[in-house]
């Protein structure tokens, strides 16, 4: 390696600390850890070597698989610590720097591991590299090699099966590797990370998607999730390589940013994220305002010659409006993505994200115990409505998971939907699903089955407006339990309720039939995270949860009903709602129809369209 690339290594070493100072990362920017340094060092106590420290309250014998593992509070508060006390103190305070080392000798004595591998070969490695830089010029030549063997382990220097592994996690062991040669000041080794790095900004089989979205855990929509992290991650390499010898090429850049700028802004309103996007951490706290990614989209806004800055900056500016309704829009859209068979529109102030089930993909996940109740979210329908973008914020713990919102589903307890946990890794067949977008209008429909339940939906959105039509409605279990249409279950926002029509915050829900009639309601509950999340510790919570549904009643198999901004009415009327055709027609005129059969839509006498089996029009 030439002298240009090791100083910029150097260079890039330096970034890369002041990064850390500036307390960006996860930990910090979610408050998972928000104690001061100096309760952190106060806590502090003599550990059972030499010149060691612990906190005696963390249990090391502890051996969860998720992120509430015990043994990783260690590290976690560790750089928290140094963070939070900053880089001035560290060089001033003797007492604190020597405390801050004998708790990372601690560690590097002994080693903790968990069954889990992503602690061990991801998590680990890349907080206590974060630690070594931060206290890189404190520490002997034994201590750093230690460190950089601890890092090593989740390195492509040091074992070939990290290139193999897929999206997100793959991103997070070439950040490993980089730490790894920061660390070790191994150009050689910081080049190959900046190329295989490159490698995944490209469409590949786990990770970004052609149309945007993002896959992880096979042919999984999880834009929210790992696709969140891995925004996070990657936005912070292109800010530390910019404008050196590292820097991605050009084609590599519009990649990715179509993965943030056409596929994480299409799914998001005012800082949250769509809750079906975040797969099974929808289970965890704070998931769905998804601030490291906010940070590192940030980040990427200050690169003045970066593509797209225009569109980044307009990101950050709908972010920074909050939680607030707001028709003015700095990109409307209505967006079909093939490859997670989902619509999306933003329209007039309205965010509608409707998801539904294809063959060759997988739907919510089930794994290391969180995600347990979301069985209604693996045969798609359901959609997410929001116009503040909080509607559903932190609801896990008191959610009734019978009633996602676009479902039709029988009412079941807990006990009951965790007996269909199994499912979680297997795709339920469906190949009767498809979407149309025209201009700002689209439609998105399916033929759900599921344990014994079939009907065919369609969806329309139009002008911050949905209609959603059902028909042929079945239960062949006919099990006693009661089946219902979830309209919505959210944050109560001045509700107000009647048979037909029922408005709560920003939306107003109306039948389009007058034998169909809503149910709605606002329930107090009591609930825990560890409902949904098995090894998360049990918590007492209260709350209120809006909730309407449509009762399928004996003897009615269709339902058809409008959302739409308060105070407004979709002006929609419905010209077909069988299960060989549902269309409805717009105030302006407008056709819109989905053929689940080959025929003719006939409407006073006059066939306006004719059809295939498996089409949608909009006219």
């Amino acid at each position: 390696m030439n002298d240009r690339n090791m100083k910029d290594l150097l260079a890039i070493r330096d970034r890369y600390v002041d990064l850390l100072f500036s307390g960006c990362f996860r930990e910090n920017v979610q408050g998972v850890m928000t104690d001061t340094a100096d309760k952190l060092v106060n806590g502090l106590v003599p550990g059972p070597e030499p010149d060691t420290c612990t906190w005696p309250d963390i249990d090391f014998t502890d051996m969860s698989r998720t992120g509430a593992w015990q043994a990783s509070q260690h590290y976690h508060r560790l750089e928290s610590m140094l963070v939070n006390g900053g880089k001035e103190r560290l060089a001033a305070d003797a007492a604190f720097r020597e405390k801050a080392l004998g708790a990372l000798r601690y560690w590097l004595i002994h080693d903790y591991r968990n069954p889990n591998w992503w602690h061990n070969d991801i998590g680990m490695p890349s907080h206590i590299g974060d630690i070594g830089l931060l206290l890189r010029e404190y520490l002997t030549p034994e201590e750093t090699e230690k460190t950089i063997g601890l890092v090593s382990r989740g390195s492509i220097k040091t074992r070939s099966d990290v290139t193999r592994w897929g999206g997100a996690n793959l991103i997070w062991g070439i950040y490993n590797s980089i730490r790894h040669a920061l660390l070790s000041e191994d150009a050689e080794l910081l080049r190959a990370c900046e190329a295989r790095i490159e490698l995944e900004m490209a469409y590949t089989n786990e990770g970004i998607q052609p149309d945007g979205s993002f896959y992880q855990h096979g042919p999984r929509w999880y834009s929210g999730g790992y696709g969140a992290s891995y925004t996070f991650d990657l936005s912070q390499l292109v800010w530390l390589f910019s404008g050196t010898s590292y820097a991605f090429p050009r084609e590599r850049i519009d990649v990715f940013l179509q993965h943030v700028l056409d596929g994480q802004r299409r799914m998001m309103i005012h800082g949250y994220f769509d809750y079906a996007g975040v797969g099974r951490e929808i289970s965890r706290r704070g998931t769905l305002n998804r601030v490291e990614m906010i940070y590192g989209i940030r980040m990427l806004a200050t690169i003045e010659d970066l593509p797209r800055r225009d569109e980044l900056l307009a990101f950050v500016h709908d972010i920074d409006r909050g939680a607030v309704e707001d028709e003015t829009d700095p990109y409307p859209a209505t967006v079909w993505f093939p490859r997670i068979s989902f619509l999306s529109q933003r329209k007039n102030g309205s965010y509608f994200g409707i998801k539904c089930h294809a063959n060759d993909q997988y739907d919510a996940e089930i794994c290391n115990s969180e995600g347990e109740l979301c069985y209604n979210m693996s045969y798609g329908t359901h959609y997410c409505l929001m116009r503040r973008g909080n509607e559903y914020y932190d609801l896990n713990p008191i959610y009734d998971w019978a009633h996602v919102p676009g479902t039709t589903a029988r009412i079941e307890t807990d006990a009951e939907l965790l007996a269909h946990r199994n499912w979680w890794c297997l795709p339920l067949p469906n190949d009767h699903v498809g979407g149309l977008v025209s201009g700002d209008r689209g439609i998105v429909f399916e033929k759900p089955e599921h344990d014994g339940i079939s009907l065919m939906t369609a969806f329309f959105v139009f002008d911050g407006n949905l209609v959603s039509l059902g028909a042929g409605i079945r239960d062949e279990k006919e099990n006693g339990k009661p089946l219902t249409t979830t309209l919505d279950q959210c944050l109560p926002v001045s509700p107000r309720i009647g048979k037909h029509r029922a408005s709560n915050g920003g939306f107003t829900y109306e039948t389009l039939d007058p034998e169909t009639e809503i149910v709605a309601k606002v329930e107090k509950r009591e609930g825990s995270w560890k409902r949904n999340s098995f090894e998360e510790a049990y918590t007492h919570e209260t709350g209120k949860v809006f909730l309407a549904y449509i009762p399928v009643k004996p003897g009615k198999d269709s339902y058809a009903y409008a959302v739409s901004p308060r105070g407004k009415k979709a002006g929609a009327k419905v010209l077909s709602n069988t299960p060989a055709l549902q269309a409805i027609e717009l105030a302006d005129g407008t056709v819109m129809a989905v053929f689940h059969e080959a025929g003719d839509l006939i409407y006073k006498g006059k066939t306006l369209l004719h059809g295939e089996a498996g089409t949608c029009v909009i006219l």
